[in-house]
């Protein structure tokens, strides 16, 4: 996988040729900050980042 994951702040600046993704939900209280090479698909992206958040133990009805 080519995506880098920083959970840490202060994230590091992005290398030449990388886009950095920074994503924040408060209602979770979650904090994301990933790195993607710049030719990476967008669909690609999404999915990742949808997929470092953290899953609900129950869905609500």
């Amino acid at each position: 996988m080519d995506t880098m994951v920083f959970d840490d702040e202060p994230p590091p600046e992005p290398r030449d040729g990388w886009l950095l993704v920074r994503i924040y939900v408060p209602e979770l209280n979650v904090y994301k900050c990933l790195q993607f090479p710049s030719d990476k698909v967008v669909w690609d992206v999404k999915q990742q980042c949808l997929a470092s958040l953290p899953k609900p133990e129950t869905v609500m009805r």
